[in-house]
């Protein structure tokens, strides 16, 4: 019983410092570039990559392809090359519970422009079938999601078909990759979707940017959200957004209803000097709830990818640029509310080289990981990496793992009967603390003071964890109660 007490004192405790850093890479590379925009878990715990590469093909065209690894990120195999003649693109992966997986992306054949690509292939990624969607223009797919009672629905772009040069485009087939219906969005300017989800009633909310409906039309791009029903027929769309440059990378629907999206707000030309990462809210109707936005450095940064957490948190990854040094990949955790409860920023240690995190994911296991590129530069050709974060450690790209978090110090932990704790904060607005499903046990609110306690007497032997919101931020640590 001792010996069981102390690895649950362990395992609770791992998390509340900030860790050893286990320099641990897990980058793939092989002749020329490689890039990567897709991350998923398979049924048997390992992990799926997708992207392009140019390093299999004489000519350097671009080829998809498929990278699978086991749950330690080591490669098991890579599949590539799925037509002998055309270019193929991989942005997003949904394996299928008969370990057969479905890719979309976009195909290209010699004299031809990009077509929007699906393409199912069996466990070992081995091609069964591809269907191409579009017409002579560019088109393209970049999200995918599985619809109940069978079939899928794709996302992305059209210059084929809709109202003005650029369309966002949704389509749905049946389970065999064959057309059901397709739809077009958008107005007489550039309009496109980069993630569709579908909705806990059936429907499907997609995010982008939009220049036709923006508040400068036709000069800036306002990030767009649109709800249709489950025949695509549009029910609303929103935007919103500054005077300047603004898009939405993903989106996630709430346990509640709610919509969150992430991208880049208030980028101004494109520079990659300015713009920070978008963070908003919306009810179900897309009326904006909050618009929140952060900045891990002075110049440009931008989410790629969202996810809820079972805590009701966010996270979110992407990368941060500078024009100087480069770009940096992150991940960032947040409360419900958008309140940055950590953070971790990842580069390789060398100057005006960039990583990028586009791929996002929280495993069975409830480990964090990122993918995207790494190593990458004017004189470099780019690698692919995935990172996990564990409990203790931090596994991935190997250099310089900079971790940013509001300190907070639990004492005595494990507590039995009181705990404290001593804050560096003047103003301090509330204290929680709540159980590891984010149920919240107690309330306090404090005024000035540097030392909080609180009576744990009543709380049952477990982990817990001590939320402190204060007007610096948000500090949030585990702790113990033994008797």
């Amino acid at each position: 019983m001792k010996k069981l007490s102390l690895l649950f004192l362990l395992s609770c405790l791992g998390t509340a410092g900030q860790g050893q850093q286990v320099s641990v890479t897990k980058s793939f590379a092989w002749a020329a570039e490689e890039a990567n925009y897709a991350l998923t878990q398979t049924p048997d715990g390992g992990y799926l990559l997708g992207g392009n590469t140019t390093s299999f093909n004489s000519t350097y065209a671009q080829n998809a392809y498929l990278l699978k690894t086991d749950r330690n990120g080591d490669s098991l195999w890579i599949k590539h090359q799925y037509s002998a003649t055309a270019m193929t693109d991989i942005q997003d992966i949904l394996p299928l519970a008969d370990g057969t997986i479905l890719v979309a992306g976009a195909k290209s054949t010699p004299g031809n422009n990009w077509d929007a690509w699906l393409m199912k292939t069996d466990a070992s990624g081995n091609m069964l079938w591809e269907r191409t969607f579009g017409g002579a223009q560019l088109d393209y797919f970049s999200g995918l999601q599985a619809v109940p009672g069978g079939g899928f629905v794709m996302c992305g772009l059209t210059e084929s078909m809709g109202a003005g040069g650029r369309d966002a485009y949704l389509v749905k087939t049946d389970a065999g990759g064959n057309l059901l219906w397709e739809k077009t969005y958008g107005g007489s300017f550039l309009d496109e979707v980069i993630k569709v989800k579908v909705t806990q009633n059936g429907d499907f909310i997609m995010a982008g940017g939009t220049y036709s409906f923006s508040s400068n039309p036709g000069v800036t791009d306002d990030l767009y959200l649109i709800r249709t029903d489950p025949q695509g027929n549009q029910r609303w769309h929103q935007t919103y957004g500054t005077a300047n440059i603004d898009w939405a990378n993903d989106l996630v629907e709430t346990p509640t209803g709610e919509i969150v999206l992430t991208g880049l707000k208030n980028n101004s030309n494109l520079a990659l000097t300015s713009g920070q990462t978008y963070l908003l809210k919306t009810d179900a109707s897309g009326n904006l709830l909050w618009d929140k936005s952060f900045s891990l450095n002075a110049f440009r940064n931008e989410g790629q990818a969202i996810l809820t957490t079972p805590d009701g948190g966010l996270l979110i990854s992407g990368f941060t640029t500078n024009p100087m040094t480069g770009t940096d990949a992150f991940v960032v955790k947040t409360d419900a509310d958008g309140t940055i409860l950590w953070q971790h920023i990842f580069d390789n240690g060398a100057a005006q080289t960039f990583e990028r995190a586009y791929g996002l994911l929280q495993d069975d296991q409830g480990k964090i990981l990122i993918s995207g590129m790494k190593n990458f530069s004017p004189t470099l050709q780019p690698d692919i990496f995935l990172l996990k974060l564990t409990d203790n450690a931090v596994l991935g790209i190997a250099g310089n793992q900079k971790t940013e978090k509001l300190a907070l110090t639990p004492f005595p932990n494990p507590a039995s009967g009181s705990l404290s704790v001593k804050v560096p904060y003047t103003k301090l607005l509330q204290a929680e603390i709540l159980d590891l499903t984010g149920k919240v046990l107690l309330t306090r609110q404090f005024e000035s003071t540097t030392e909080l306690n609180f009576n744990v007497a009543a709380l049952p032997p477990a982990c817990y964890l001590l939320k402190v919101k204060t007007a610096e931020g948000v500090a949030v640590s585990k702790f113990l109660v033994s008797r």
